[in-house]
């Protein structure tokens, strides 16, 4: 098989279902929370990552609008001026999380746009970057006292 990157949008097209199988399957293996959106916002694609951070099923947001069920993502605004955003902190249902949306464009115009949102182990970074911050200060406290 020729590498999606290198096909035409018409060979696409004529191997659309096994394409369409293969990134369901990808989305939904990802460790993070996804959807893809078409040029008019509207949710074509997400994973059980996203649907589990929100509480709902895949029925309950396919084809729905982001910006009637997820106004404050931003995905709109991506769509709209063509600049992605990338790991923006927000909080969303209690978590912290880590928000980051690229436009996906064709011929120079976005046509739709894919929105990843990292919310699981984020907790855990913090403490462990915390830690590591606390054993710094204890090793140059060290290191000034064998100076002395």
């Amino acid at each position: 098989m020729i590498p999606i990157g290198v096909v035409s949008t018409q060979q696409l097209l004529l191997n659309y279902d096994l394409i369409y199988n293969q990134l369901s399957s990808i989305l939904d293996f990802a460790y993070d929370a996804i959807i893809l959106v078409n040029k008019h916002a509207a949710i074509t694609m997400v994973n059980k990552g996203f649907t589990d951070l929100f509480g709902l099923t895949k029925k309950d947001v396919l084809n729905k609008l982001t910006t009637d069920l997820f106004p404050d993502l931003g995905i709109e605004t991506v769509i709209d001026n063509g600049i992605s955003i990338l790991n923006t902190p927000h909080v969303i249902s209690g978590h912290q999380t880590l928000i980051s949306i690229l436009p996906i464009k064709e011929n120079g115009e976005t046509v739709s746009a894919i929105c990843k949102v990292t919310y699981r182990g984020l907790t855990h970074l913090h403490e462990a970057l915390t830690k590591v911050k606390k054993l710094e200060k204890r090793l140059s406290a060290y290191q000034m006292k064998l100076m002395k």
